[in-house]
C-alpha cells in the first residue's frame, strides 16, 4: 500500500509545504497514521481520498506551524543536556 500510494502522498505534501525534506517526513507521518487507523483497512474504505485528506492537513499544519514562528528545539551536548533553539545549537 505505502509503494503504492507514496508518490502521490510526497506530491500533495510538497506541493503545499514546498520542503522537500520536510515533506519525506510528513509523507512517514501519513502512513503511520494509516497503519493506526483501525478503519482504514475496512472493505470499502476510500484509502486514496483518505490518504489525500490526511496529506493535505499535514501540510497545511506544517505550513502553520512555520507562520507562528515555531522554533524547534534541540538538546545539545555541548550544552550540557539543555534544551536550546535549533538556531542557536552550536557545532
Amino acid at each position: 500500500m505505502q509503494r503504492r500510494y507514496q508518490g502521490l502522498v510526497y506530491s500533495v505534501i510538497y506541493g503545499v509545504s514546498i520542503d522537500a525534506v520536510e515533506s519525506w517526513d510528513l509523507t512517514q507521518e501519513v502512513f503511520v497514521k494509516a497503519y493506526e487507523c483501525p478503519d482504514f483497512w475496512s472493505e470499502g474504505f476510500q484509502q486514496k481520498a483518505w490518504l489525500v485528506t490526511v496529506a493535505r492537513n499535514e501540510a497545511l499544519k506544517y505550513r502553520r506551524s512555520l507562520k507562528a514562528g515555531c522554533v524547534i528545539w534541540h538538546v545539545s551536548v555541548a550544552s550540557k543536556g539543555q534544551a536550546m533553539p535549533a538556531s542557536s545549537k552550536t557545532a
